[in-house]
């Protein structure tokens, strides 16, 4: 992990010390989906895109709502579902009221503070 973050591969990440760290990692990980489908339907993917061909993705993106008719001059978008995290995840920090309940906010927070009492693992995050 150090290597990769001094080549820039890598921007933050976590190693497990012992295994105790490792099963508690994992369970988070693998815990996600099940909790994201107790809000409701939700399509899940694990997926790393290239910087260089991020902008296309937006502009296909935009295209495909755009021919759908729900985005564009003379539309309205009038719900946004939920954010995904980008980068840092801090871009998005102040919108996450709009897809999770305050409930769900401080239940996120609680969870963070439980594994990470320091607050030392990717800092002014809600999870790790």
């Amino acid at each position: 992990m150090e290597i990769l973050m001094e080549k820039g591969v890598v921007e933050n990440g976590v190693v497990a010390q012992d295994n105790t760290q490792i099963r508690n990692l994992w369970a988070i990980r693998e815990g996600i989906p099940e909790a994201g489908g107790k809000a409701g339907s939700v399509y899940k993917y694990d997926l790393s895109i290239p910087v260089p061909v991020f902008y296309n993705i937006i502009e296909d993106m935009g295209n495909r709502l755009k021919d759908a008719g729900i985005f564009g001059k003379d539309k309205l978008v009038t719900d946004v579902v939920g954010y995904g995290h980008i980068g840092d995840g801090l871009m998005k920090a102040d919108c996450i009221g709009y897809s999770k309940s305050q409930k769900m906010i401080s239940m996120m927070k609680q969870i963070k503070q439980s594994i990470d009492p320091n607050g030392i693992m990717n800092p002014y995050k809600y999870i790790l």
